[in-house]
């Protein structure tokens, strides 16, 4: 399915409605006073592009003088970092925050992101605490720049011609230059054609064939996110190092650690974050004003409660209820050059989006069923659908119609439980596939499996790696499901990263 963007020149009106609602917000939970001088909507450039390019200096110029204050501040370049998360203990010593040692340490909103595995409301969160996150960061950083029309740049690498990593973050002399990623990003080589036309091109484009918000979340956060988080420090090239953040590696008894961003512990603190992040907005921005795009109500996203607390840039707090949190992710002060603006909520029928009716869709559950430990490894592994499930397919293929269901809004979800003892770096793609074809095609691709902070709730709370962990994949396989033949089957490749096992556990077939 071909995702079309709408021209940003086709919402003049919306721009203009924008500006003034964003303006009279002021008021809002998480704004400054002080920035009422500021000019509305503030621009967030390509990394690329000339005012990219303007912005990456003045980012430069800030986490600079962030990087000096004791990181007890909380607008302090470690402690920024530290909201994502934070090794639970610094093995030898800290040299960026002294007063930190081990969990008992943390200082107030650390350990807050939602890469908690196994965790349906931080699964849900994802893409709205982290723009929230971002937000907040940005405001810093026009603080510390004094650059009043400071907006984060973005990172465009789904495009081909931005598929290297932004000049300025390759500097040795910048302050947002981090030796501890993969060397050929720092060295100015392009992403791997290989990573890139699975992880990124394809993946992408899957997840814009989603038509509701929660199959494109759980597809972003996959890849390209949790992939690019992968591939920046090295876990997918699987090139071990030195992590100084953990001030440990690249092997410990009982990890192999990598750069910052291939762990969630370190990611935020290594500046190209929020480049990343600032793309994994665009893209959700993207896909919100294509035909496919759905916002989620209110009551979707309360019945996925989360702890929203951010500093602001004089140092106070913020906490979001979950309406205030809502709110505020839906009623953004900045567009992306380019792109269409994102779209005020007061642009829509807000009283309608606003009260509680709004129920998520309940799933109509075709087959659940559970598979008898089937390890995938390295390589490729064929999984038969057989049974129920094999009928079901068939029955879907054969009879279109039961897609068109609720005025042709269900999507023909694939659920597929994963365990395993260690985190994965790397991870799997995966596709669908008829055993009779013979002409050599691995298949329909439905999506990735990727593992950033798979592992992640298990190390931080329960203390030790060895336990058996779990995650669960959505797939939306309503197009590909129509092909898939007489006789279906899972294939899943191996895609970068060392050789950890993964056991499928469950499959779920369902319509949403």
């Amino acid at each position: 399915m071909k995702t079309t963007v709408p021209n940003p020149f086709d919402h003049v009106f919306t721009y203009m409605l924008l500006t003034i609602l964003t303006l009279s917000t002021c008021s809002q939970p998480g704004t400054e006073s002080d920035e009422s001088e500021k000019v509305l909507p503030y621009i967030r450039y390509n990394a690329d592009s000339k005012g990219g390019v303007k912005a990456l200096t003045a980012m430069s110029v800030a986490l600079k003088e962030m990087k000096k204050l004791p990181c007890k501040n909380p607008v302090s370049w470690y402690y920024q970092g530290a909201i994502h998360w934070v090794p639970d203990t610094v093995l030898n010593g800290n040299p960026f925050c002294p007063i930190y040692q081990s969990v008992k340490d943390t200082l107030k909103a650390w350990n807050n992101c939602t890469h908690i595995s196994g965790d349906a409301n931080s699964d849900y969160q994802f893409l709205i605490w982290h723009r929230l996150y971002i937000w907040h960061f940005e405001k810093v950083i026009r603080k510390f720049s004094k650059d009043k029309k400071f907006a984060l740049p973005f990172w465009r690498y789904v495009d081909p011609r931005y598929r290297k990593m932004p000049g300025e973050l390759r500097k040795k002399t910048s302050s947002l230059y981090n030796s501890e990623r993969l060397d050929s990003l720092n060295n100015g080589q392009d992403i791997s054609k290989a990573f890139a036309l699975e992880l990124l091109d394809s993946a992408t484009l899957t997840a814009n064939e989603s038509r509701t918000y929660s199959v494109f979340n759980s597809h972003i956060d996959e890849a390209p996110h949790g992939a690019m988080h992968d591939y920046i420090g090295g876990g997918w090239s699987n090139t071990p190092m030195f992590n100084s953040i953990y001030q440990a590696g690249p092997y410990t008894p009982t990890d192999t650690l990598f750069g910052w961003m291939t762990h969630v512990p370190s990611a935020g603190f290594d500046p190209v974050f929020w480049l990343h992040h600032a793309n994994i907005d665009f893209l959700w921005n993207e896909w919100e004003n294509s035909p496919n795009g759905e916002r989620p109500s209110f009551q979707q996203v309360a019945d996925h409660p989360w702890h929203f607390v951010f500093p602001n840039p004089d140092g106070t707090f913020v906490t979001y209820t979950m309406r205030e949190a809502y709110e505020r992710a839906f009623n953004p002060d900045y567009i992306y050059d380019g792109a269409s603006p994102l779209i005020s909520l007061e642009t829509e029928a807000h009283d309608n989006l606003i009260k509680d009716a709004q129920l998520t869709v309940p799933k109509d559950s075709l087959i659940n069923e559970a598979f008898p430990g089937k390890a995938i490894g390295s390589g490729m592994t064929k999984l038969a659908l057989e049974g129920e499930l094999k009928s079901t397919f068939n029955q879907v293929s054969s009879a279109s119609t039961l897609l068109k269901q609720n005025g042709d809004k269900k999507e023909f979800i694939i659920e597929i439980e994963v365990s395993f003892k260690r985190e994965p770096k790397g991870g799997f793609v995966v596709y669908l596939d008829d055993e009779g074809e013979t002409d050599g095609d691995q298949g329909l691709f439905l999506g990735v499996m990727s593992f950033f902070g798979a592992a992640h709730h298990a190390s931080s709370h329960k203390g030790h790696k060895e336990q058996s962990l779990r995650k669960t994949f959505l797939f939306d396989a309503s197009d590909e499901v129509l092909n898939a033949g007489e006789t279906p089957h899972l294939i899943f490749k191996r895609t970068g990263g060392g050789n950890v096992g993964i056991v499928v556990e469950r499959i779920s077939v369902y319509l949403y």
